[in-house]
């Protein structure tokens, strides 16, 4: 199975969404609704940030800097230690796929600031959610967005976490 027919099916499963980038006072607010998911539990997130580009006319780009959340093929969870956290009950939406042969990136935005600030500034959090398979399990398409279709939905406390960390869920 190539990685773009499953990149396809992944997407087809988890709808993408879009955010604001161009203009600062809406940056980061989500422009177009694709599937959400809601922590069950926190969640390590980075800030959404943007930079200048420069060039003949000059625009902002999103820094793609996310706190990782490593899900190993057993269900063991690791995630990044990070200064800011989405606490559970936070909606996140999907931004961005990408298939290897054995893994599975989902790139999420919060829906909604956080409930914290920066300087009086509302902060959105950018977390990706990694998923390693048995490369037998990527085979086919169904296979793939049924496992991780599960692992979302799985109650709290279910993940086994490596190094003691704390268990993370997710539900659709």
């Amino acid at each position: 199975m190539a990685p773009g027919e499953l990149a396809r099916a992944v997407v087809q499963r988890f709808r993408l969404s879009q955010i604001e980038s161009e203009h600062l006072e809406h940056a980061g607010a989500v422009t177009r609704r694709g599937a959400s998911v809601t922590l069950v539990a926190s969640a390590p997130t980075k800030p959404f940030r943007l930079v200048p580009v420069a060039g003949s006319h000059p625009t902002l780009q999103q820094v793609m800097d996310f706190a990782g959340v490593d899900i190993a093929a057993d269900g063991a969870v690791q995630t990044e230690s990070t200064l800011l956290r989405a606490p559970a009950g936070t909606e996140m939406v999907i931004l961005d796929v990408r298939v290897g042969p054995d893994v599975v990136h989902l790139f999420a935005h919060t829906a909604a600031p956080l409930p914290v600030s920066l300087e009086g500034d509302a902060i959105y959090g950018c977390t990706e959610f990694v998923f390693h398979f048995d490369p037998t399990t990527l085979a086919s398409p169904e296979s793939l967005t049924d496992r991780i279709g599960e692992w979302l939905s799985r109650p709290t406390g279910v993940h086994e976490c490596r190094d003691d960390v704390e268990p993370l869920c997710i539900e659709p």
